[in-house]
C-alpha cells in the first residue's frame, strides 16, 4: 500500500498544480496569439460631417457574407477600437439610428493588420413609411448615397 508523509504529499500536489497552471497560461497565450493572427483590428474615429467627434454611440460593422457583426461604443473624441475582427469586407451602421454613414462605404479587414478609418456621418432626414409586408422604410435622397441600408431611428434593414 502506498503512503507518504504530509509534507511530501503536499509538495507533490503543489508542484503538480504549478505545472498545470503554467501549461494553462502557455496554452491560453498561444490561443490568443493564434486568434490575433487569424483576425484583424478596426480602429478609428467617428465624426459628424462638420468634423465634430461623435462620442457615446454604438458603431456597428457588418459583413453579411460571413454573417459577422461587431459593435463597439465610441468614447470621448468619437474614438473606437474593435479587436479580433474576422477578415472580410464590412459596412458601417450607427445606433441609435439618428445618423447615416456617408463615408467610407465599406472597409476591408485583413488578418494580422490594423485598419485605421475615419467614419463620417450626417443626421438622418427623410420620411418613414410602412411597406405592405409591415417593414418600416426610410425614403430619402440619402439612400442613394449609401446603398447598404434603409431604416428608422430604432431599427435598420439591409438594403437590396
Amino acid at each position: 500500500m502506498w503512503s507518504c508523509t504530509r509534507e511530501i504529499c503536499r509538495g507533490g500536489v503543489l508542484r503538480t498544480a504549478a505545472v498545470l497552471a503554467a501549461v494553462l497560461v502557455i496554452c491560453g497565450g498561444m490561443q490568443e496569439a493564434a486568434a490575433q493572427e487569424e483576425t484583424g483590428t478596426v480602429r478609428g474615429v467617428l465624426m459628424k460631417e462638420s468634423g465634430e467627434p461623435l462620442p457615446s454611440v454604438w458603431l456597428i460593422i457588418r459583413n453579411p457574407d460571413i454573417g459577422m457583426t461587431y459593435r463597439k461604443d465610441t468614447v470621448d473624441g468619437g474614438r473606437f477600437e474593435m479587436e479580433e475582427v474576422f477578415p472580410g469586407e464590412y459596412y458601417f451602421l450607427i445606433s441609435p439610428g439618428h445618423y447615416i454613414v456617408i463615408s467610407p462605404g465599406t472597409i476591408e479587414v485583413k488578418a494580422g493588420e490594423v485598419t485605421e478609418v475615419t467614419v463620417v456621418v450626417q443626421p438622418l432626414r427623410g420620411v418613414v413609411t410602412r411597406t405592405p409586408d409591415g417593414r418600416l422604410v426610410l425614403i430619402t435622397k440619402q439612400y442613394e448615397r449609401s446603398s447598404h441600408f434603409v431604416g428608422t431611428a430604432s431599427r435598420l434593414f439591409r438594403g437590396e
